[in-house]
């Protein structure tokens, strides 16, 4: 595996899967990062929210109700442990 120096110490373009393999996986889980990476993938892009309590989760949304059984704002409506409850993608 070639280091982040190495990666960008080139004049190729490079590969950085956006949200992972999110073609073949549901976006932002480990799934999709594997698949990514074993499909050549030099960087993996995820997106990070707060919980209501300020906790970190990968979701690319604010808002849950695109890819989650919840709804409203993570930010403003969910602390961590009500959010790990929902019925999230995690393939």
């Amino acid at each position: 595996m070639e280091t982040l120096k190495e990666i960008l110490n080139t004049s190729k373009p490079l590969v950085i899967a956006h949200r992972g393999d999110s073609m073949h996986f549901p976006e932002n889980t480990s799934s999709s990062f594997l698949s990514a990476i074993e499909k050549g993938a030099q960087m993996i892009e995820c997106d990070v929210q707060l919980s209501r309590d300020r906790v970190p989760v990968i979701i690319h949304d604010p808002s849950l109700d695109r890819t989650t059984n919840g709804k409203g704002k993570i930010g403003e409506v969910y602390d961590y442990e009500s959010y790990i409850k929902m019925n999230i993608p995690n393939i």
